[in-house]
């Protein structure tokens, strides 16, 4: 059983799926105020900065420069002042028009699925020498795949055994090259091609993840020429009143849509900025060019926003101007008595039944490492009355009548209580995988207006708390994107390879997740983005 625990220790997330024979959800109509910017709200959009971001200003042999045109512009039009309704109603409109993954997805990502024929009990606790043989690296490599093909949730969808076979060639071309290799050295090698194909931040050897990353890139240096604004014609600079006809980043031409966010400033006020997301290779310097309808060009350097992560806190709720801030940062297992944090999540969770009835409350994520992904669910469950359904499905490699034996396990230090089975609801879906899911997709009627503040290091069960708030009415999610560290959960957390001792961590559930919803590495986008302050600039917006 110990064994066992090992292996299941720590799934971070297990998600509420729903059947294939559910209702569409209602599309509803925005009022005309606000219909141009709901439909710029459901386009995947590029992603927001972490809560307490630091601008570095960047040397550069660019400097600013304005190219004007004779040209006179056009009468701009005037742009009414957003309210906090309608934010609210952008809001609803996204929620009830984020089209939900198709079923069908799941058959193309079991087919040809490898049988389990190892038993991966037998892949703990290995020690690790200093150097290993050619024949041993080999063999350990060969083991690898075997496990990977078995019971990695996201083996197909990244390429299946013609991807991970050609890695194992790869690796044997160039281990037999030597006869002994530094156990350390081997670990690096494994990452180098293993990265090559998967991209999951949950996926890790040796504790360093194959990263799936994303920069987001920002002005330099800030100032009144880098904020923008929104009419039924497009985004104009604030300052010129200039609409913005072309956005080109070292060359390129990229969608204009795309490099604009609906933003909320520290003061209350709302604006757009100016944010792009470039892959993890593109942390260079970059020079962006804004060309205007009347001909002008703006160009200016755009640099990687840097974030850190905030000093944890335990859970706690306190009131700021009469408003509850509820703030967690691990998600933490209930039911358990000797768990990670457990006292803190029952606290959390006691919150909910005072809050019942509060007409707005704040709930603080940023910074949250995420942990128990049914703690979400059971929050929102105890405070409207409603399971809420997640809108993605789960798709987990183990036969689920084995799976069902294994449920005891859970009673150590993640513990989860049976009733808790209706926030993470599992059946069969074939013979090696059992569907996580909650029938149906739908969106949640809900009076409180619940506030989520997220940022960039807000990872996995938090990630699934902000998705959560695409199955409710009269909610906002603030702050930055997300981590996006929910392409799979982490099942596997101590297992080492038999001869190096390498640990590898990996997740046996794939998730499926809407188009653009939740990117891995780029996370879930909020309905605004704060270049500050998350929560000043929330109860600044409340207060006006």
């Amino acid at each position: 059983m110990k064994k066992l625990l090992g292996i299941l220790t720590f799934i971070l997330i297990l998600p509420t799926a729903c059947g294939h024979g559910s209702e569409p959800t209602q599309i509803i109509t925005p009022p005309p105020v606000i219909e141009a910017m709901a439909e710029m709200a459901t386009q995947p959009p590029p992603l927001p900065q972490p809560e307490t971001i630091l601008i570095y200003p960047i040397e550069t042999s660019i400097e600013t420069s304005i190219e004007t045109s004779q040209e006179e512009p056009p009468e701009p039009l005037e742009i009414t002042p957003l309210t906090l309704q309608d934010i609210i109603e952008i809001a609803n409109y996204r929620s009830h028009n984020l089209i939900r993954p198709d079923y069908a997805r799941l058959y193309e990502l079991t087919h040809a699925r490898s049988p389990q024929t190892i038993n991966p009990w037998y892949f703990e606790g290995h020690p690790r020498p200093a150097h290993i043989s050619s024949e041993d690296a080999m063999a350990d490599v060969a083991e690898l795949i075997t496990i990977i093909s078995q019971f990695y949730g996201a083996y197909i969808y990244f390429g299946g055994d013609a991807a991970f076979h050609a890695i194992k060639e790869q690796l044997g071309t160039l281990l037999y090259a030597q006869e002994f290799w530094d156990t350390d050295y081997f670990s690096y090698l494994l990452r180098e091609y293993l990265s090559s194909v998967i991209r999951d931040n949950h996926f890790r050897i040796d504790h360093y993840p194959l990263w799936a990353e994303y920069n987001f890139m920002v002005p330099a240096n800030p100032g009144r020429l880098t904020v923008f604004e929104r009419s039924e014609a497009g985004i104009r600079s604030r300052d010129t009143k200039l609409y913005v006809a072309q956005v080109i980043i070292d060359g390129e031409y990229i969608n204009v849509a795309d490099a604009f966010r609906h933003s909320l400033g520290e003061d209350g006020s709302l604006y757009y900025s100016f944010v792009v997301v470039l892959p993890d290779y593109d942390a260079a310097p970059s020079i962006a060019t804004i060309v205007y309808t009347n001909g002008n060009r703006f160009t200016f350097a755009i640099s990687p926003l840097y974030s850190q992560r905030l000093e944890h806190r335990d859970v706690s709720m306190v009131q700021a101007y009469d408003i509850p801030v509820v703030t967690i940062m691990q998600m933490g297992f209930p039911d358990s008595t000797h768990g990670m944090d457990f006292a803190g999540a029952r606290q959390f969770l006691s919150y909910a039944q005072r809050l019942r009835g509060e007409p707005t409350i704040i709930v603080d994520i940023r910074s949250n490492r995420g942990g128990n992904g049914r703690l979400a669910p059971r929050f929102l469950h105890i405070l409207t009355g409603e399971v809420i359904p997640r809108n993605h499905y789960g798709l987990r490699v183990w036969d689920y009548d084995d799976f069902r034996r294994m449920m005891p396990a859970y009673t150590n230090q993640f513990y989860l209580a049976p009733e808790s089975e209706i926030y993470a609801p599992s059946r069969r879906f074939d013979s090696n995988h059992i569907l996580l899911h909650t029938d149906p997709f739908n969106v949640i009627q809900n009076d409180t207006l619940i506030i989520l503040l997220v940022d960039r290091h807000t990872y996995s069960a938090g990630d699934g708390f902000a998705d959560l708030m695409f199955s409710m009415e009269n909610t906002l999610v603030i702050g930055q994107n997300t981590g996006g560290m929910l392409h799979t959960d982490l099942s596997f957390t101590n297992m080492t390879l038999r001869r190096s001792g390498i640990n590898i961590n990996f997740g046996t559930t794939i998730f499926i997740h809407p188009d653009g919803h939740l990117p891995e590495g780029v996370g879930i986008a909020p309905d605004l983005w704060v270049n500050g302050d998350a929560l000043t600039a929330v109860l600044a917006l409340l207060a006006r």
